[in-house]
């Protein structure tokens, strides 16, 4: 359980709990009560989200990651990848070298150097996240000659 009542950069950290969220309060600014904005409580009244109300979730880097892979003339893959996508993958090819791949859960950019693709994905959770690698992976296994294929995901 956190409890830090110190005040950091406007907020008030209030508690945390096990379950990997953290509650914060912030500082109601008295100009935003004058103009309309927060009610007396504090409560927001302007339409906008206070950071108060939302529970911030210390696991939101768990739905992304990124890889550096070798293969031999990449920009050839990249094409691949976004000219004729399966199913429910929407392609774009932004330039000669920069791809996306727009999934129902999530997205992955893909950049071709002459021997590299660099991916980066980010998922709304991990299911969506494992559907994207596969997808990717089991795509790129089906254009290369090459099937021993490593793919290093990281999150950094």
């Amino acid at each position: 359980m956190l409890s830090d009542n110190s005040n950091h950069a406007g907020c008030d950290v209030m508690s945390g709990d096990d379950q990997g969220s953290i509650n914060v309060k912030t500082a109601v600014d008295t100009d935003d009560k004058e103009a309309g904005l927060v009610d007396q409580e504090g409560k927001n009244t302007s339409g906008n989200t206070q950071l108060s109300e939302v529970g911030l979730d210390q696991n939101m880097d768990a739905n992304y990651c990124f890889a550096d892979i070798y293969v031999r003339n990449a920009p050839v893959y990249l094409k691949g990848f976004t000219g004729e996508p399966d199913g429910s993958v929407q392609a774009e090819l932004r330039d000669s070298n920069k791809g996306l791949l727009a999934f129902e859960q999530g997205v992955c950019e893909i950049t071709a150097s002459s021997s590299f693709l660099t991916v980066a994905m980010s998922a709304s959770d991990n299911a969506g996240l494992d559907q994207i690698r596969d997808y990717f992976e089991q795509t790129l296994r089906k254009m290369s000659a090459e099937k021993a294929i490593e793919f290093d995901w990281r999150k950094m």
